[in-house]
């Protein structure tokens, strides 16, 4: 079952996947394991100019006009590899969870939701900063734990991974956990 089928087609409906990250918010109320941060980002592929501006200007506007009261801050930048980023800050985990799925729901209504990688959660694990990574081609979830300059806690990762399984969040083969060296959130 692709749970992110509507997400790359043009309808209105919410991304069950991404509401999994409910059952880990829960669980933060009564765990000192895990906290998810206000903060997050969809990751975009690069795109031609005439598409990444509409893109840029339409996403402002939406922003700004539609959700303003859920997100406290709002900002786009390009890395290294020329993925754009769209970096939101809420007051609450719940809020960044829906604002995540609006953003992107909103993509897909400008026929961009095949230019979606997916998006980036930010958590503290363990005293460590986590990202928690939901890759929309899969409609699965992976965590990375840097632990330096490009290295990586794989024993964390290991224990979130199992963590947001035994949760009812689905996850990503071992195999397919990449590192987000760079990240801009």
């Amino acid at each position: 079952m692709d749970i992110f089928k509507n997400i790359f087609s043009s309808k209105k409906e919410s991304s069950p996947i991404l509401y999994s990250l409910m059952n880990i918010i829960e669980l933060e109320k009564s765990s000192t394991e895990i906290t998810i941060k206000n903060s997050g980002a969809i990751l975009l592929k690069p795109t031609d100019i005439v598409q990444q501006t509409k893109f840029h200007d339409g996403i402002k506007n939406y922003t700004n006009t539609s959700i303003s009261d859920e997100i406290t801050e709002f900002n786009l930048q390009d890395d290294s590899h020329n993925i754009t980023w769209a970096i939101l800050k809420t007051e609450t985990s719940p809020q960044l969870v829906q604002g995540i799925d609006k953003i992107s729901n909103y993509v897909a209504t400008l026929n961009m939701g095949d230019k979606m990688i997916g998006s980036v959660f930010i958590a503290k694990f363990h005293e460590s900063k986590a990202y928690i990574i939901c890759n929309y081609r899969t409609s699965k979830f992976y965590p990375f734990i840097p632990s330096g300059k490009e290295t990586r806690n794989h024993e964390l990762e290991l224990d979130l991974g199992h963590l947001l399984e035994t949760n009812k969040i689905p996850i990503e083969n071992h195999i397919n956990w990449y590192p987000l060296w760079g990240a801009l959130i």
